[in-house]
This record gives C-alpha cells, sequence and structure tokens, in this order.
C-alpha cells in the first residue's frame, strides 16, 4: 500500500522521504509568488519573510491532475493507495484528492478527511505507514 498525504501534515522531506510518504504540495501565495509548499519555499524561509509582506499569504489546493499523477505513477507499483489530508472543513485538497481518486481507479485509491491539520495530520499520516507494516500498537 503506498501512502500519501498533502503538504500541511508538516512532515520533514527526509522522515517522509524515509517512509514511502507521497507528500503533494500546497500552493503558498506569497506576495505576488505562487510556490509550492516544502518545494520552492520551506518554512524557516516563510516565517523569515513574514513580517515584512505586505499582503496576507493563501494557500490554493493542489489540483486533481496533480493528484491523479501522483495516484497513477503509484498505482504502478502498489495494489492501492490511502491518501490522507487537512480537513475539508479548512480546505478544497481533499475534494481534489476524492476527484483525482475518481479519475485514476476508485477501487484502489483511498481518500480520507483527517479532519486534522498540521502535525496532527503528519502522525495519522505516520500511523497508517506503521500499521500498514505491522508496526502499529495491537489493541
Amino acid at each position: 500500500m503506498a501512502i500519501v498525504t498533502d503538504s500541511t501534515a508538516d512532515l520533514p522531506a527526509g522522515l517522509a522521504a524515509s517512509q514511502s510518504i507521497t507528500v503533494v504540495p500546497l500552493t503558498l501565495n506569497l506576495d505576488g509568488q505562487s510556490l509550492l509548499d516544502g518545494v520552492d519555499i520551506k518554512a524557516d524561509d516563510f516565517y523569515r519573510r513574514l513580517p515584512g509582506l505586505t499582503t496576507h499569504p493563501t494557500t490554493s489546493q493542489p489540483s486533481p491532475g496533480r493528484f491523479a499523477e501522483a495516484y497513477s505513477a503509484l498505482l504502478a507499483n502498489y495494489d492501492s493507495v490511502i491518501s490522507v489530508h487537512i480537513s475539508e472543513k479548512l480546505s478544497g485538497t481533499y475534494a481534489s484528492a476524492l476527484q483525482a481518486a475518481n479519475m485514476t481507479d476508485p477501487e484502489r485509491v483511498r481518500v480520507v478527511d483527517s479532519q486534522l491539520v498540521s502535525m496532527s495530520l503528519g502522525l495519522i499520516t505516520l500511523t497508517e505507514i506503521w500499521r500498514d507494516r505491522g508496526k502499529g500498537v495491537k489493541t
């Protein structure tokens, strides 16, 4: 099983890579620039620039096409994909991911609204990895 999340999970890049988690970035709109979160701009750079901004930063959800590309690539090597995302109450990311699942293989791609954001989303994503690998706590 492949795991996908979005950049609002705030997983360190090294940790996501070491656990084979695919992170689809949101777009950060910052003083007229559109930057991919965690790709074009890292958190420390964002916070360094924040006091000098002339407009309030915003984010945009990834497009369904961006998710579909990730799902298609993963489905070539995995039986299934679980895609865990920021709360749909806070972002349209979940809706984009769901649309992408329907565009690719809705039987093999399961999209989950975590109802969370930030590191709590990251921890839920890691739990899916550990559960899949039999490392989870048995209850």
